[in-house]
């Protein structure tokens, strides 16, 4: 004889977030189960017959038939199971949603919450600014790479008689980790912004972190300094440091390079990945002071390079993610100032 067991709708999926459950419907219903709902669910899901399910979870399943969930032909009756077993009405231990989309019922994620990498394919934020990064129905780890912001180059100035170029803004830092996670919570991404470039001192380049700066942050570099009398050899913008980053592995991005003894300004240091970046170098006599190349890694993760020091001219930007501007050169004649290059943006890797 045929037996009627209580079982899962044909489709459906079941996935456990903490002490709740979620049942997605292809068709673009949700359904979150809460309380005995999960332990009535568990039941239904391993085929039970309506006489072998407890007094105290009736109404639980009562529930899940409600909402769909259970097969039909099951041989369920509510009414039937109150008579023999007296109980009484209990709190709903299902509720259920029509989503809008039926793509988001598959993320398997409560009402609202839409991952950002549902396929696990990895996310590349090269934005400036604030982004949020929403995890999937259980995930508990990410790894996460984050390269700082270039800073900006110095200004090259003619003042005194003399013309005197800047220096070139330092790389930013490079640093990576693996985190732990909670599934379907949201999570801040930062990119930090290229150091400015326009008149002076170059500007620092603004820290790229995932959450907050003390979970993972990369650096960014330090402008390089303005062209003053007497300051040859000296004046370009320290790298972001591996002792301010936060990460697991990390790397020092590149010095700028030094003012030359003529007008010519040094290049950014390269940011890095992988390896330290490379330092950009002192200016030149009528030639351009070429920026630093970015750090070398392994594969194909590579920091930008460094902005170039120009002849009679700005300076270059730094290339993303990361290089530092090109220190700039004043124009002789006519005597005129000319600013460094801007710093590269930074970067933020996430699950790549």
């Amino acid at each position: 004889m045929a037996v009627n067991r209580l079982e899962l709708r044909d489709g459906l999926r079941v996935e456990r977030v903490a002490d709740e459950a979620v049942v997605l419907d292809p068709s673009g219903e949700l359904h979150r189960v809460t309380g005995d709902g999960v332990r009535a669910l568990e039941l239904i899901q391993r085929g039970v017959e309506p006489r072998d399910v407890p007094d105290d979870l009736a109404g639980a399943v009562d529930d899940l038939v409600a909402a769909g969930v259970v097969a039909e032909s099951s041989g369920w009756s509510r009414r039937r199971m109150l008579v023999a077993s007296g109980s009484t009405l209990a709190a709903a231990t299902v509720v259920s949603f029509a989503l809008a989309d039926p793509a988001a019922a598959e993320s398997g994620c409560p009402q609202g919450v839409t991952p950002t990498d549902p396929t696990a394919e990895g996310v590349v934020y090269d934005s400036v600014g604030t982004s949020q990064y929403v995890t999937r129905l259980g995930q508990t780890s990410v790894l996460v790479r984050a390269w700082g912001a270039g800073g900006g180059g110095g200004e090259g100035r003619y003042t005194s008689g003399g013309w005197y170029p800047g220096g070139g803004g330092g790389g930013g830092a490079y640093a990576s980790s693996t985190l732990s996670v909670s599934a379907c919570d949201t999570y801040t991404v930062t990119v930090g912004t290229g150091g400015t470039a326009t008149t002076g001192d170059g500007g620092t380049g603004g820290q790229s972190f995932f959450r907050s700066t003390s979970t993972l942050m990369a650096a960014g570099g330090s402008g390089g300094s303005q062209g003053v009398l007497g300051g040859y050899d000296s004046g370009g913008g320290s790298g972001g440091t591996v002792d301010v980053s936060v990460g697991t592995t990390e790397y020092a991005g590149g010095r700028g390079g030094h003012r030359g003894a003529a007008s010519n300004g040094g290049g950014g240091g390269g940011a890095s990945a992988g390896g330290d970046g490379n330092p950009g170098e002192t200016g030149k006599d009528s030639a351009v002071a070429y920026g630093g190349a970015g750090g070398a890694a392994g594969g194909t993760i590579v920091g930008g390079a460094g902005g170039n020091g120009e002849d009679n001219k700005a300076g270059t930007p730094g290339n993303a993610p990361g290089g530092g501007g090109g220190g700039g050169a004043p124009h002789s004649v006519p005597a005129v100032n000319e600013p460094g290059g801007a710093g590269a943006r930074g970067e933020v890797w996430v699950g790549i």
